[in-house]
């Protein structure tokens, strides 16, 4: 059976954003013009390797629109699920090598820490879990910079307990409901364990990804997937 072929054509004066990412339990794709949402779709990941191309397709088809009508690709670059986040960014760079199209990479970190922490009102902490009890992390320092990475979760609830000594500390992601027990053991009533936020919505990374096409930032031919789990153990072998 002949594989499906994605137009690509004339370029209409619609601006279209398409937004691609891979989250723990699927990959989610939506199409945007401007910052409103056309369609979205849902794949489950272990589907996806094989129905990526044809739902985006789809969803093309559906709003009678090529690939050459999309303005840029805004990919969640991680941290994932290894195996789905390379299908994912290995199918938008492909897709961006032959047609040229722009993509944008976004840090899920960023993107649901931005999510979950808009107000600034009380600091907030992503975790996503790393498995073997290793979290992705990520958390406003004392200027309000973001700070990422990747840590074993105990030695970095330690760490985030000295830093925000008698405060109270909101925690979102995937890796709260993994290690809620740690995180209560260890915060005690300071925690706000929040389960709304799993990870960033797609909504997050086309309005990131959006912001960053404006200012002309991180605007490029191919993304890379995150590898702050292999950059922390690196570190450490570093110290020793």
């Amino acid at each position: 059976m002949e594989k499906p072929r994605l137009k690509y054509t004339v370029k209409s004066n619609k601006r279209y954003v398409l937004a691609v990412q891979s989250t723990y339990q699927e990959v989610q794709v939506a199409l945007f013009q401007e910052n409103r949402q056309v369609e979205k779709k849902n794949i489950e990941k272990t589907d996806s390797s094989a129905d990526l191309i044809p739902v985006l397709n789809q969803m093309l088809f559906s709003s009678n629109i090529t690939l050459n009508d999309l303005s840029f690709i805004a990919v969640n670059k991680g941290p994932a699920p290894f195996t789905t986040l390379r299908v994912v960014i290995a199918s938008m760079n492909g897709i961006a090598f032959a047609t040229s199209i722009p993509v944008v990479g976004i840090n899920g970190i960023k993107a649901l820490l931005m999510e979950a922490d808009e107000n600034h009102r009380v600091p907030t902490i992503v975790l996503l879990d790393a498995f073997s009890n290793d979290v992705y992390y990520g958390f406003r320092d004392a200027e309000g910079s973001i700070k990422t990475g990747c840590m074993p979760v105990f030695t970095f609830l330690q760490e985030m307990k000295v830093l925000f000594e008698d405060k109270m500390v909101k925690f979102v992601g995937n890796g709260v409901i993994v290690h809620k027990e740690l995180i209560e053991s260890e915060f005690g009533s300071q925690a706000m364990i929040v389960d709304t936020f799993s990870t960033c919505s797609i909504d997050s990374i086309a309005r990131i990804g959006i912001e960053k096409w404006n200012k002309k930032c991180d605007v490029c031919k191919q993304v890379f997937p995150l590898y702050l789990k292999k950059q922390w153990w690196h570190e450490q072998l570093i110290k020793q």
